[in-house]
């Protein structure tokens, strides 16, 4: 093995690793943000759902009374 080729064996396996990193640092950035996205979004369709089944319960109530 020559030097150069060390050197870009090297070189390669340093890019390699500044790659991984990247993609670590994205994804750790992402996926909090991800989850609390889906968290909210959970949350709005229970309370959605909750509005519904009031509305439903009220409007068949109201329908008996005339």
């Amino acid at each position: 093995m020559t030097s150069s080729s060390y050197s870009r064996e090297i070189h390669a396996d340093l890019q390699a690793w500044i790659s991984l990193f990247c993609v670590h640092t994205i994804l750790s950035a992402l996926v909090p943000t991800f989850i609390a996205i889906s968290y909210k979004c959970e949350k709005i369709i229970e309370k959605r759902s909750l509005i519904l089944t009031k509305n439903t319960i009220w409007d068949k109530g109201a329908s008996h009374l005339s």
